[in-house]
């Protein structure tokens, strides 16, 4: 898998739910993809899990798309926002084909998505990269190597000065040949204005320089994400000099964002194509012993 495109397109709602549904809880998935391509045939698509843990049914139906990338060649129909139900203690899947159908029959899509419901639910998804597949999918699970990709609350996002740390990532500084691993940082923007973040990186050894999006770029870094929209970089150390062969590295990210944002990364082994998701934590300030 390569890093998703970042691409910015125009931002994209759907109608308001049928009546009678009234929706208190909204759950964002911080990357969503139908059909994006990757480094050579690659091709990446979501499957969407939604779990009811109540004993009554939920109505649950798609928000808003936050844009990334959605390629529309010739629309279907409008947007139809069509809710669906969750029975009790059961499990639906929504598949990336039907997410397209929902947004106009999109032919490619990548970005965040938020999902709105009348009840608590549980939400994950499942990024696969569909080349495997011979035929094409007609029951919703894509045959493939693929990573789980958890939804959070949206009030769960970030709040006024709050910043997040970003553990566990991996780099290769010294790579004597091609690097091992590959470590990505997206970012959904919940704000009705564009959004400033900021990395940085922890510890004593903090590089001066770090390529971004495959350039080098002083550190710390600043990018923008545009209101109501996604952007994901990719992250890496400058270029070594080619003398020595040095291991991958752990490394942690402080990211300060300028607004209400949700932020994961991604890192992949490039020797086995196995990728994971990180979810970042909120630092906390001046804690003393037992955090208090």
């Amino acid at each position: 898998m390569r890093t998703f495109a970042v691409v910015c397109a125009a931002a994209f709602f759907l109608p308001a739910a049928v009546a009678g549904a009234q929706e208190d809880f909204e759950y964002i998935l911080p990357a969503f993809a139908y059909h994006h391509p990757g480094v050579g045939d690659n091709l990446w698509s979501s499957e969407v899990f939604i779990t009811n843990p109540n004993s009554v049914p939920a109505m649950v139906r798609l928000g808003e798309f936050f844009p990334g990338r959605m390629e529309i060649p010739v629309p279907c129909y409008p947007p139809q926002g069509i809710p669906r139900e969750v029975p009790p203690l059961s499990t639906i899947v929504w598949p990336a084909r039907d997410v397209a159908r929902e947004f106009g029959c999109a032919t490619e899509i990548v970005g965040g998505l938020s999902i709105l419901s009348d009840r608590v639910l549980s939400i994950t998804s499942r990024m696969v990269n569909e080349k495997v597949a011979d035929s094409p999918v007609d029951d919703g699970f894509i045959p493939g190597f693929g990573f789980e990709i958890p939804a959070s609350a949206s009030d769960e996002a970030t709040v006024s000065d709050e910043r997040l740390l970003i553990p566990t990532l991996v780099w290769h500084p010294e790579a004597c040949a091609n690097p091992a691993f590959e470590t990505a940082i997206g970012v959904v923007n919940l704000e009705q204005h564009a959004v400033t973040v900021t990395l940085s990186f922890t510890g004593d050894d903090r590089p001066d320089q770090v390529v971004i999006n495959r350039r080098p770029m002083i550190s710390p870094f600043e990018f923008t994400v545009r209101r109501r929209g996604w952007k994901q970089v990719s992250l890496g150390p400058p270029e070594g000099e080619g003398g020595e062969c040095i291991p991958p590295r752990v490394f942690d990210v402080v990211l300060d964002p300028l607004g209400s944002v949700i932020a994961y990364a991604t890192v992949v082994d490039r020797s086995t194509q196995d990728g994971r998701v990180v979810q970042p934590v909120p630092i906390i300030e001046g804690a003393t012993a037992g955090g208090r």
